[in-house]
């Protein structure tokens, strides 16, 4: 008789930066220019049935977030099952996206 494999479990939280741009008020307004995009800020991880909860942030230049959009890859990779507080929508559309941008 051989022994079911349980499934991998990822939970993770990322955080981005905000989008940085001109406007002419602070209520229900047009963007004038966008200065800075969003970019991935960092990720935190654990996975279910684990004690150990890890944390990955990216490089302090602005927009260079690739090696960490890699790390989320690979982990998203390795699990059977990801779950997020918010991830529906949050969390996996921005990972999404940038595993569009950079390719992945």
């Amino acid at each position: 008789m051989t022994q079911e494999k349980k499934p991998s479990i990822l939970l993770y939280d990322l955080e981005n930066a905000p989008i940085m741009g001109y406007v002419w008020s602070l209520w229900k307004t047009n963007v004038i220019e966008v200065v800075e995009d969003w970019y991935l800020l960092s990720i935190a991880w654990q996975w279910f049935g684990e004690d150990e909860i890890h944390f990955e942030r990216k490089s302090k230049q602005a927009g260079n977030d690739r090696a960490l959009t890699k790390k989320i890859w690979e982990l998203f990779d390795e699990a059977d099952i990801v779950v997020a507080q918010n991830g529906d929508r949050f969390d996996q559309p921005k990972a999404w996206a940038k595993f569009i941008q950079h390719d992945l």
